[in-house]
């Protein structure tokens, strides 16, 4: 039974001192982040992951060596003196150790491990896919070396409990008894407990931690990418921390999901929409954040709300109704009805949203007595603040007959016809002068119809209420 894990589950460890730190080198940030855990036919448990680790460039770090244990089965090395190498007997539980040649301009795998050769490292041949690429790393001063696709067999059941532990050292040499200029030993990352999930949308994001063995206190940061898609705590955005003086608690009976939380401005719209989140999650009194990576997987506009049509109409002399309908609605707070003055667009009501995902219908009546066009919009806003306009509308004022404009008039066979007085019961009819109709077009969602391909002569032009049956006609002459 394969038991595959659709997001990626990183553990991150800072150590400000390694435990041993001499002036040639230093070891920085070492991550491990679980792609993939499948139970195989053996009835244990094969994990794929990614380790990567930042070095401080300088001329003792020709050989690098990492070696990685299961947490309950870490030997706890020493590497006091520079002859403090791992030895076969020392390695004889690790999951993986990694030899690399970093003397060259690009890192490559070495198949034997120098002070003890029975040692199995890891290698292209005995591990397909391995790669190891070395870049820039964000820490001054130092080279970013990302190992991908490492497949190693935790015996037991895959919903075993299990994190990991491991030591990484460098030398200037490969042979039998390497000096051993630095090295970081002990460093905890986690597996697969606590357990860490989130997702995201445009506007909010959730999460869910869950133990399977002990309760644990934890705390947590929340960040945003700075746009290089490589999480690095000092580079990308903090937008929410849980401090560990604020801890929260999690036992095999009671995960913690604190629910949707909204994302402030600007990271609700673009570009931040388009970037990864990371939510680093830390056991206290351990030196270890794990850490799941997400992307947003949903299409975002400036604001989460879709509008499909709108239409202001004069209904008396005394009241204008205002229509309109929406496609999607996520997280949206309401609608901002707002009227054209001497002054500008002044909000005149709003309407709460009703946050149905497939859309919904409003309607607003405005007191609106004027003798002139009344000009409104709708500003569509969401609960974090941001806001879209919609297009605006005009109505005819009161005593006014329905009135609309043809332009350009005469025309080469193509005009637009310009509405003061939208209306969802109105129809657009152009007829010869013989009385035929040669185009009718619905009104859908726009003050201003296109009328092309007319043939020379003379045409009027009608707009038609199909329930009342009032309408206003004008003349169009076609010159060619």
């Amino acid at each position: 039974m394969k038991k595959f894990i659709t997001f990626f589950v990183f553990a991150f460890a800072i150590l400000a001192n390694t435990t041993l730190l001499k002036a040639q080198c230093t070891f920085i940030s070492p991550t491990v982040e679980i792609s993939n855990i499948t139970t195989n036919v053996g009835g244990n448990c094969e994990v794929t992951m990614n380790l990567a680790f930042d070095l401080v460039t300088n001329s003792g770090n020709k050989i690098v060596f990492i070696h990685l244990w299961k947490q309950s089965q870490y030997p706890n090395l020493s590497y006091s003196t520079n002859q403090s190498q791992p030895t076969a007997a020392n390695l004889s539980n690790a999951l993986a150790n990694f030899v690399i040649d970093n003397n060259n301009a690009l890192p490559a795998f070495l198949s034997t491990y120098g002070p003890a050769n029975s040692v199995i490292v890891k290698t292209p041949v005995n591990n397909p896919g391995l790669t190891i690429i070395r870049t820039t790393s964000a820490t001054l001063g130092a080279e970013r070396f990302i190992i991908s696709n490492v497949k190693v067999i935790i015996p037991g059941a895959c919903t075993n409990s299990f994190s990991f532990q491991g030591d990484a050292w460098s030398s200037n040499s490969n042979s039998n008894n390497p000096v051993v200029h630095c090295a970081m030993a002990g460093f905890i990352v986690g597996g697969t407990d606590p357990a860490l999930t989130a997702s995201r949308n445009c506007a909010s994001y959730t999460m869910n931690v869950t133990t399977i063995s002990t309760t644990k206190s934890i705390y947590y940061d929340v960040y945003m990418d700075n746009g290089d898609g490589i999480f690095n705590p000092s580079t990308d955005i903090l937008i929410n921390a849980v401090s560990s003086s604020n801890a929260i608690t999690v036992t095999p009976s009671s995960a913690y999901n604190p629910g949707p939380v909204l994302l402030a401005a600007p990271y609700n719209s673009a570009p931040y929409t388009n970037r990864k989140m990371y939510f680093a999650l830390s056991s206290v009194g351990q030196s270890f954040i794990g850490l799941t990576e997400v992307v947003n997987t949903t299409s975002c506009g400036l604001a989460p709300i879709t509008l499909s049509s709108f239409y202001a109409t004069r209904k008396n002399s005394t009241s204008v109704l205002l229509s309109w309908k929406t496609e999607t609605e996520i997280n949206a707070k309401g609608f901002d009805i707002e009227r054209k003055t001497d002054n500008g667009y002044i909000k005149i009501a709003h309407v709460a949203a009703s946050n149905n995902a497939n859309g919904d219908v409003y309607s607003y009546q405005d007191n609106n007595s004027s003798k002139n066009i009344s000009l409104y919009r709708i500003k569509l806003v969401d609960k974090n603040g941001s806001t879209k306009l919609s297009e605006v509308r005009s109505v005819k004022g009161n005593g006014a007959a329905s009135d609309f404009t043809v332009f350009p008039n005469p025309s080469n066979g193509n005009s637009k016809v310009s509405i003061t007085d939208l209306n969802e019961n109105n129809e657009i009819q152009v007829l010869d002068y013989n009385g035929r109709v040669v185009k009718k077009m619905a009104i859908t969602n726009t003050n201003a119809i296109d009328l092309t391909n007319l043939q020379k002569g003379l045409y009027l032009v009608k707009i038609v209420n199909t329930v009342t049956g009032e309408m206003v006609t004008k003349k169009l002459t076609v010159l060619q």
